[in-house]
């Protein structure tokens, strides 16, 4: 059962219940729940919630994917609790509110960790490369089972962004940008290594292309995939969006590492070609990602000492990053951007937004009725 990844074509995703249905036939393609988790475990759901967007808008988890698996662990008399930690520049306050996570869990009554702000433990990584040591939430660790809910998306560092990645995650705060500084590909690999994934149920109702994580263009696929071995899901995923797994670097690496045999996936459910699409695939730019080291590298082990632990990177990837930014030939201070804005970060007086505050939810380029925000700066293409 560990090759096997079942694909699930869900025909009217605006339906919740279609959703649901479709999540429980993936997992019951598998063999069902029951043959992963068992009564009174503890089960760790980690959703993608990097960025304060909502799922619609391709860049986040579908929160009826978490309901739906909060509910078939609640039947089996688990306990869930959702975990997540946003990327370090977004205000992880403003992801769970936009999100929607923390109103979903408050009605659930299911226990919500912020795991950028846990209590953590630090483990060895077995055989890791580029972590040979990682500080992990002790939630996760002390978890009976981990249901990963990634979100499938392309990615301007790593090609994509599925189970693997999401559990970058896992790591607290200002950790994540280990990953980036020792080397992005072997990390994913490593951290995977250390934190396992027991099922893995992908949201690719509404997939990313083109500058993803987050900026990305909607592609409206229909798509519920799962699986129990993280590797195997990738696999497919990346097919799924007409990309050959061996042409994503983590991908490649996690072969090697883990021994695993790509040719041994089974695939159930519908076939891979049915819902087969094209992505556009994002170019790294060589410019953003030696800006993207260099602000990792100064802010790491040079400004964090001189300041007594503070982080500069926002302010630095403020600079160099793609952000929302406001076109003063265009905006007529209508304000209803800056009063739609959930961290304060419009300054209409200047007619500009601070990059160190803003989350990237894109809601003031949403409602701009003069099309004056637009998201600029040196990143992939």
């Amino acid at each position: 059962m560990g090759h096997r990844v079942a694909i699930i074509k869900v025909a009217d995703h605006s339906n919740s219940e279609a959703v649901a249905d479709g999540i429980r036939r993936s997992v019951q393609l598998l063999g069902g729940i029951n043959k992963i988790v068992e009564k009174g475990d503890r089960v760790i759901l980690k959703p993608n919630l990097e960025t304060p967007r909502e799922a619609r808008t391709a860049a986040t988890t579908s929160m009826i994917f978490i309901e739906t698996a909060v509910q078939m662990t609640r039947e089996l008399g688990a306990v869930p609790i959702v975990a997540e930690g946003p990327f370090m520049n977004y205000n992880a306050e403003a992801v769970f509110q936009v999100t929607g996570v923390r109103t979903l869990c408050d009605r659930l009554g299911v226990q919500f960790v912020n795991l950028n702000a846990a209590e953590t433990v630090e483990v060895e990584v077995p055989g890791g490369k580029a972590h040979k040591k990682l500080r992990l939430p002790r939630v996760v660790l002390e978890g009976d089972k981990l249901i990963n809910l990634p979100k499938l998306k392309t990615h301007h560092l790593t090609t994509i962004t599925c189970a693997m990645k999401n559990l970058k995650g896992v790591l607290p705060g200002q950790d994540k940008q280990l990953s980036h500084v020792r080397g992005i590909h072997q990390a994913v690999v490593d951290i995977n290594k250390t934190v396992r994934s027991d099922l893995v149920i992908v949201d690719g109702l509404l997939a990313m292309e083109g500058m993803g994580p987050t900026f990305g263009g909607v592609v409206d696929l229909g798509v519920v995939a799962a699986g129990t071995n993280v590797i195997a899901v990738d696999s497919i995923c990346a097919e799924i969006m007409g990309i050959d797994p061996f042409h994503i670097p983590h991908l490649k690496l996690a072969y090697q590492d883990f021994s695993f045999d790509p040719g041994e996936i089974e695939v159930v459910g519908t076939s891979v070609k049915e819902v087969q699409r094209s992505f556009k695939i994002p170019r790294e730019r060589i410019s953003y990602h030696i800006a993207l080291r260099s602000a990792h590298i100064l802010d790491r082990y040079i400004y964090r000492n001189l300041s007594g632990g503070k982080t500069i990177f926002p302010r630095l990837s403020g600079l160099f990053g793609a952000h929302p930014r406001i076109d003063a030939d265009l905006c007529t201070r209508c304000n209803l951007c800056d009063k739609s804005c959930p961290v304060g970060a419009i300054d209409l007086t200047r007619k500009r937004i601070d990059a160190t505050k803003c989350v990237d939810c894109l809601i003031c380029l949403e409602l701009c009725p003069n099309k004056a925000v637009s998201v600029k700066g040196i990143s992939a293409e």
